[in-house]
């Protein structure tokens, strides 16, 4: 259950590349997103526990298919905790590092800690 001292931030992210960004640079929870894809190929989401950026192993990947949005409302369950922050980065493949197609539109709910 949400903590009511934890504030829930918003984030927009108009196109995300394969270079990533740092959501939150401290301990959190991803709360929700909404990915929007006008590429006309699938687009994989990245997220990784780094609070400088994606490297390493992804946490979790998440498809968003050609031409839709995908949105996660994890509000209602269990959030994604990261211990030590949260990267975020657009692929073309799952186990992917490069993103030649169109960047998605992000939207992020977080709160840290």
């Amino acid at each position: 259950m949400f903590h009511a001292t934890h504030v829930v931030s918003h984030k927009y992210e108009e196109a995300l590349d394969d270079t990533g960004i740092v959501l939150f640079d401290t301990q959190g929870n991803l709360w929700g997103f909404l990915a929007e894809n006008n590429a006309a190929a699938d687009v994989y989401l990245q997220f990784f526990d780094s609070n400088s950026g994606p490297s390493g192993s992804p946490v979790f990947t998440i498809r968003i298919p050609a031409s839709s949005a995908v949105g996660k409302d994890i509000e209602d369950k269990a959030a994604y905790h990261f211990a030590n922050g949260c990267s975020v980065r657009a692929v073309d493949a799952r186990a992917g590092s490069s993103l030649s197609v169109a960047e998605p539109t992000l939207q992020f709910w977080y709160a840290k800690h």
